[in-house]
């Protein structure tokens, strides 16, 4: 059936006795406190789909043009808004300074990815570049969100967020205040199971993320089949659930072609900023180890050998990335192999469709993808690829590659060879690709995101409050990370300490650190550091479930420190109608413990802090750390008033740890 690319697309209901689906706007600030209690809604009528497009702003504050998952990011936001009324979809950015969510102005924030596919010099978008590296572009104001029993909130990530380590603070906000599902777009997981190939310190950043998007994540979607094995594989090794996940691949053509001509009299195309050689065969991609150019690089030196001036040349379009030294040495040794290794880090996407257009062949032999969205797009221009027959390459591929071994250069060189020495062949499957090769339209995947979130508004959402457990100690700290650097027993005594809970002093696992993180809700909480986390001078809540059907009584040991200026000054911790007011006898340095009588409900319970401090003892605050910190908790347990046992066991590890006993 032929795509109505105008019309905007009614959204797909699963339910047939449900209305039709109309968009509501969100109105409310996301941090208004929801004192409710968590119950079963029925599915409402309306849709709001929030995109978090962060990565891809920073992204196009950092580089001139888009590649991989920012291009595909790209790609998908302006189909979703061809196929989806615009009152439908938010696109959201993170604020680095101010620290919130901004929502984009849609027809500004449209134009600007279109206009990103053209030449830099021949674009017409203006924005502040460095103000974009802070997820700031013109016409963008503060995000207001508010819960609607009437509206389904969708909040999509379609790109990377683990390098903002408090993310997942973030989700817990958005998900309480707005009812909203949580999606998670997984591109791969490269830094799971390729590790070697990439930064360490990325891959840790990463697995932590992961890790904590399984608890969240009403949904992942895969883009390939690959992509949900590995998910599901990670899941079983860390004995989690296996998580709802869906496929939904990626489209095969390069670009709209609307979005590429738009801007050019009479839909021309620009002249190239290079000139073409006449024969040569295209490697898109960055340069990095995993792309595999080496081997790609040893491929044409034997080819030179063997044809000298009649080798083709080798274009590589890509940005250099991470253990690039090893090829960007041998090209460099070679005067770029007599000329036929070409390098081109910064091309347009209008430029890079015209060297689709003119290229022999393709090819990709990286050692492992998510994807492969140069596979994929090469065949979507009628070109073949040669490319890996690992991870998911062979999905993007399907039958029309040709497929190698990334690990046996000799049997590589001989089917590029091949090709080669023989145009007829190379002619034939080109042909085949243009007559069989069924591309996926952009607005073909758009729809499919659509069905699924439609499916996923009857589904029931994970909880974003923890559950509490009579007798398990919660962090408020960061999750450990960081030993790489350390041998022998001293990597043992590290990782010990780091995973050794301050009130229980037993061993405590990675989720005790989540849970921790979860328990803050509104309020001025800063990120979690390697000690605890620090509340600000507006005070802030602790909110979760008690999750059994009868009232319970509980003592609640919180471990604290204060900031030295309010040493002398009372904590007020208020649960239900009773304050506790508390003296502090902590500084910033030193940790104490306060001890809270409390009654909890069933359902949602919350303990508001806070100090009751004056304008002036704020602004104080400030100068001291620009944070504005006021108290900081390191850990929380909850301990069963009537289990006597328990409580005597936290009262005698504290005296021990105080050294009284």
């Amino acid at each position: 059936m032929p795509h109505n690319l105008t019309a905007p697309r009614a959204l797909h209901i699963a339910e047939p006795e449900r209305p039709a689906r109309k968009i509501a706007s969100v109105t409310e600030q996301i941090d208004d406190v929801v004192d409710e209690h968590i119950g079963r809604i029925t599915p409402p009528a309306n849709t709001n789909i929030i995109l978090d497009v962060s990565d891809l702003v920073f992204y196009i504050g950092h580089h001139d043009n888009l590649t991989g998952i920012q291009r595909v990011q790209a790609c998908l936001i302006l189909a979703l808004f061809r196929v989806a009324s615009d009152s439908t979809l938010t696109c959201l950015s993170w604020d680095r300074i101010n620290n919130c969510f901004l929502k984009l102005n849609n027809a500004y924030f449209v134009r600007l990815l279109k206009d990103i596919t053209r030449p830099k010099p021949e674009r017409v978008v203006q924005f502040d570049v460095r103000a974009a590296r802070n997820g700031i572009l013109p016409e963008a104001q503060l995000f207001h969100g508010s819960a609607d029993v009437t509206t389904d909130n969708m909040f999509v990530l379609l790109g990377a967020a683990w390098v903002n380590s408090d993310y997942f603070h973030q989700i817990t906000k958005i998900k309480r205040q707005l009812n909203a599902r949580f999606v998670c777009v997984a591109h791969d997981l490269i830094p799971i199971y390729a590790r070697e190939t990439c930064d360490q310190g990325t891959a840790e950043v990463f697995r932590v993320f992961l890790e904590q998007a399984y608890r969240l994540t009403d949904l992942f979607v895969c883009v390939s089949e690959n992509t949900r094995r590995d998910l599901e594989r990670f899941a079983s090794s860390e004995g989690l659930p296996p998580p709802e996940a869906c496929v939904i691949t990626h489209a095969t053509e390069f670009r709209d072609v609307a979005d590429i001509v738009e801007f050019r009299p009479n839909g021309s195309r620009s002249s190239s900023s290079f000139a073409l050689p006449e024969r040569f065969v295209l490697f898109v991609s960055t340069i990095e180890g995993r792309k595999n150019h080496r081997l790609a690089f040893n491929i044409w030196r034997k080819l030179l050998a063997t044809y000298d001036d009649e080798t083709p040349v080798l274009v590589c379009v890509g940005r250099f990335g991470w253990r690039s030294e090893e090829f960007i040495r041998d090209v460099v040794a070679t005067n770029n192999l007599s000329g036929k290794i070409i390098i081109k880090s910064d091309v347009s996407d209008e430029e890079l469709d015209e060297l689709y257009d003119k290229c022999m062949f393709t090819i990709y032999p990286s050692l492992y993808e998510g994807w492969g969205l140069p596979i994929s797009e090469s065949l979507g221009k009628g070109k073949l690829c040669v490319c890996s027959n690992t991870s998911s390459m062979p999905e993007a591929g399907r039958e029309f590659a040709l497929y190698i071994d990334p690990t046996n250069p000799a049997a590589a060189f001989e089917t590029v060879k091949g090709l080669i020495e023989d145009r007829g062949r190379l002619a034939s499957l080109n042909l085949r690709i243009r007559q069989e090769f069924v591309p996926k339209p952009w607005t073909e995947a758009a729809e499919e995101y659509l069905d699924v979130l439609s499916e996923l508004s009857s589904q029931p959402a994970k909880s974003p409050y923890v559950k509490i457990v009579s007798g398990r100690e919660y962090l408020l700290r960061a999750v450990p990370k960081g030993f790489g650097s350390y041998l022998g027993d001293e990597l043992f005594w590290n990782i010990q300490s780091a995973y050794t809970g301050t009130l229980s002093q037993a061993g405590v696992a990675v989720g005790q650190f989540f849970d921790g993180q979860e328990l803050r809700g509104t309020g001025a909480w800063k990120e979690p550091e390697a000690w605890g986390t620090w509340l600000g001078v507006d005070g802030g809540v602790l909110e979760f479930i008690w999750p059994e059907r009868q009232n319970a009584s509980f003592l609640c040991a919180i471990v604290y420190r204060i900031l030295p200026i309010f040493s002398s000054k009372e904590v007020l911790y208020t649960i239900g109608s009773k304050v506790h007011k508390l003296p502090a006898s902590s500084n910033s340095e030193m940790e104490a413990v306060h001890f809270l009588r409390c009654e909890l409900a069933p359902g949602y319970n919350s303990i508001k802090i806070g100090m009751g401090l004056t304008e002036e003892e704020r602004a104080s605050a400030g100068k001291v750390d620009g944070r504005a910190p006021m108290i900081g908790l390191s850990s929380i347990m909850f301990v069963d008033r009537k289990n006597l046992e328990a409580r005597l066991d936290l009262y005698e590890t504290l005296l021990q740890k105080r050294g009284i006993l």
